[in-house]
């Protein structure tokens, strides 16, 4: 059962915990992006679902899995991270940046989110890499490594937080 919850700088706060005396929190809801944020062009095409999801929510932290969104530090007229308020991780920068260093990127897919290990069918845990999630136009969702070596694949953006959400709730041992 998750417990505590705490409105902070305008997100959503779910699940509070102690950590090295700090609070914490499993779950992290964004704002929802700025409308002239959606509709700015930009160096990449984002899928309308992925906009859909924005819309209602600009990023999100479930467990240990994230997915970006338009920092809003980074949107002004002179873009900066400001590291001194929370922020979703951006979205621009992991498809101009970031994803230089994944071999074999899917064409026309925005890289949208990451997750820090994803559970093989043996049962094995990747701890030194990290799951990279792709979506194509259409909404389907792939997660690669950073090798190139797909992991994962779902029908919609919607299944991959419901299943994967499950997943990661159960990892912490907050599921029954």
């Amino acid at each position: 059962m998750i417990k505590g919850y705490r409105l902070q700088e305008g997100c959503i706060r779910l699940g509070r915990f102690r950590k090295y005396d700090h609070d914490h929190f499993h779950i992290t809801i964004f704002p929802p992006a700025v409308p002239d944020w959606l509709v700015e062009r930009r160096s990449f095409e984002a899928p309308l679902e992925y906009l859909k999801l924005l819309s209602y929510m600009n990023g999100l932290w479930l467990f240990d899995m994230n997915f970006f969104g338009f920092t809003p530090s980074m949107e002004g007229p002179f873009p900066r991270l400001d590291r001194s308020r929370i922020q979703c991780l951006d979205l621009t920068t992991a498809n101009e940046t970031w994803i230089i260093d994944v071999k074999n990127p899917p064409g026309s897919s925005l890289y949208f989110g990451s997750v820090p290990y994803y559970p093989l069918k043996e049962g094995n845990y990747l701890s030194r890499e990290n799951t990279l999630f792709f979506m194509n136009e259409a909404g389907r969702v792939r997660a690669l490594l950073k090798g190139g070596t797909q992991v994962g694949e779902w029908p919609s953006l919607w299944d991959l937080i419901a299943q994967e959400g499950a997943a990661e709730e159960q990892r912490h041992g907050l599921s029954k």
